[in-house]
């Protein structure tokens, strides 16, 4: 995946996540997930329940994921309307 081409990574059912020494090129959904974020890069959006530690995010855009990568049988359209 390049810079010029981010897409979303929806996690709806997540309840932790640790994001540590990474660069992420798109946004993260997961919207009830308590996050330890304390190093790394999110070049994005990033939607969580709970956030802790110093990690950056550069809000941009992200282009949505075709059907089939989206997560189990939930189309990405159903994540938006659900979470939004």
């Amino acid at each position: 995946m390049t810079p010029s081409s981010p897409v979303a990574r929806p996690w709806p059912e997540a309840e932790t996540l640790e994001i540590s020494n990474v660069e992420v090129l798109g946004s993260i959904l997961a919207p009830h997930a308590a996050t330890y974020f304390p190093s790394g890069l999110v070049q994005g959006g990033l939607w969580v329940g709970d956030l802790k530690g110093g990690g950056q995010v550069n809000y941009g855009f992200f282009i949505e994921p075709e059907p089939s990568t989206a997560v189990g049988e939930t189309s990405w359209g159903e994540l938006k309307s659900r979470y939004s």
